[in-house]
C-alpha cells in the first residue's frame, strides 16, 4: 500500500474482521490490490490503493466458525460444574 489513506482502510479493515471473529490471513498482494481470506471459512476482502477502497463482507459479517455460545448456555455450563461436584 502506498497512499497513507489506503494503509488506515487497511488497518480498519483487518481490525473489525479480527473482532468479527475471522482468521485472517493474507492470499495474494500484487501491485495495488491485497486479497484477504479467513482461515476458518469462505469470506474475502480485496483492497485496493489508489482509489482507497476496501470490497468485501469479511469485516462486516461475524465468521460462522466462531460463533461464541448463548448467555444462557454460559450460565447453564457456570452452574452445572457446581452440580457435577455435590454428587
Amino acid at each position: 500500500m502506498r497512499t497513507h489513506e489506503a494503509r488506515r482502510m487497511r488497518k480498519k479493515a483487518l481490525r473489525y474482521a479480527k473482532q468479527g471473529g475471522h482468521d485472517v490471513a493474507l492470499i495474494s498482494k500484487t501491485g495495488a490490490m491485497e486479497l484477504y481470506g479467513c482461515l476458518n471459512c469462505t469470506e474475502t476482502m480485496d483492497l485496493w490503493d489508489s482509489p482507497a477502497i476496501v470490497n468485501g463482507p469479511m469485516p462486516h459479517r461475524r465468521c460462522p466458525a466462531a460463533q461464541q455460545p448463548s448467555f444462557i448456555k454460559n450460565i447453564f455450563s457456570y452452574f452445572s460444574k457446581f452440580f457435577s461436584r455435590a454428587e
